[in-house]
């Protein structure tokens, strides 16, 4: 089974655009929620995990400040587990060979635990300028992005970005290389369709 490709991103990123274009490329999301026909693609179960970390009922992602909730998780055979965990579920769901991929913005607050059950995981930053939409923010979300940034430095030398800019400035260039980086082929056929794909809100 691959490891897993970890999309990170603190929201407002055209994230579920994004994992739309990575679906049409052949990556593999499983089980993903729906909330009043609106796709998120973000895996039902990884999305629980996360919520458990962070002790979270809601979909308000304001348990921000989650460094005490982590410490449970980071025992090498509770993270090891964590991972199993996950795998087993993916396979349940019909995943056979391939790249796969999962999402959910919480990971930008739980990020310790996946990078310890998954040390060989393919991480994609998903980046955008967020200086436009910083104003006006609740603390949660200043927060969060502030891990985001931090995290950026940490995976810097073993993760790929992806700039909201580029899929719509340099599309053809990004998803060639996405294809690089995931191990999938990518055509122009391919890249004419996920053209269609990419229309962020």
């Amino acid at each position: 089974m691959n490891p897993p490709t970890i999309i990170l991103t603190p929201g407002h990123t055209g994230s579920s655009a994004f994992c739309d274009i990575l679906k049409s490329l052949g990556v593999w999301f499983g089980q993903c929620f729906e909330d009043q026909g609106k796709r998120f693609n973000e895996n039902e179960f990884f999305v629980s995990m996360n919520r458990d970390f962070l002790e979270d009922d809601a979909w308000t992602y304001k348990n921000a400040f989650p460094d005490t909730l982590m410490t449970p998780y980071l025992q090498d055979d509770v993270a090891k587990r964590v991972g199993q965990n996950l795998c087993e579920k993916i396979l349940s769901e019909g995943y056979e060979y391939g790249p796969w991929a999962v999402k959910d913005p919480r990971t930008v607050l739980t990020f310790e635990i996946w990078d310890k059950a998954f040390p060989n995981a393919v991480w994609l930053i998903l980046d955008r300028n967020y200086d436009d939409i910083r104003k006006g923010m609740e603390v949660w979300m200043s927060y969060r992005l502030g891990r985001f940034d931090t995290l950026k430095h940490i995976l810097y030398n073993r993760s790929h970005v992806v700039q909201y800019d580029d899929l719509t400035n340099n599309f053809d260039e990004t998803l060639y290389k996405l294809g690089e980086v995931l191990g999938l082929d990518v055509f122009p056929a391919t890249i004419e369709h996920a053209k269609t794909l990419w229309n962020p809100k």
